[in-house]
């Protein structure tokens, strides 16, 4: 008797086996998204994603904040928050920074070490 041929790989798929790029959508996780997938889509690969967006909101906010006030506390306390918030991003961004320009020299390093004439040829490169 003859078993079928079965194609266990499209079947069974271990972590990072297949395509890893994903297109994560709001409208993939809710069926209430109000938004309009296409237009999303396209604002936030042909103008700015989601966290530059809220960089530019968050900072022109910051500017109207210093020019208005005094408030009360109440509304005090909320704005606390998005200092807060403002400056915890601020913090993220150098300490990404600080890794990269570390890992950039680490590189550098090795480069020098391992091919030297490479290095040099890379900085003139870079220093022109």
């Amino acid at each position: 008797m003859d078993l079928p041929h079965i194609q266990f790989d499209s079947l069974f798929k271990m972590p990072w086996s297949g395509n890893i790029v994903q297109d994560i959508r709001p409208e993939f996780f809710s069926s209430s998204y109000s938004g309009v997938p296409d237009i999303e889509a396209k604002v936030i690969t042909d103008v700015a994603g989601y966290g530059r967006q809220l960089g530019w909101i968050s900072n022109a906010l910051m500017v109207l904040v210093e020019q208005a006030g005094p408030f009360s506390e109440k509304d005090e306390e909320k704005i606390a928050k998005l200092r807060e918030l403002v400056a915890d991003v601020a913090d993220i961004k150098e300490s990404h920074r600080t890794q990269v320009r570390a890992r950039a020299a680490s590189a550098l390093d090795t480069l020098r070490i391992v091919d030297p004439e490479s290095y040099a040829d890379l900085i003139a490169r870079r220093t022109k």
